[in-house]
């Protein structure tokens, strides 16, 4: 589990459907927000910045680097 509030970058969708639409998340940084079922719950992924959140495994996401 990563801690809330770290900031992680997307690297896998293995516990969402299969979709165009989610496979865009990969590549995407956002930060996580709470844990629920042994899950990082992770927010601020869409293009704007929304609060959706989504599930992700440990194995899914990497932490993500500060900018310089």
């Amino acid at each position: 589990m990563y801690l809330v509030g770290t900031r992680v970058t997307v690297t896998g969708i293995s516990r969402l459907p299969e979709s165009r639409r989610n496979a865009r998340l990969i590549g995407r940084t956002g930060t996580v927000a709470l844990h629920e079922n042994g899950l990082n719950i992770v927010t601020r992924l869409g293009p704007l910045g929304g609060l959706v959140g989504h599930a992700f495994t440990d194995d899914d996401l990497t932490p993500a680097s500060r900018p310089r």
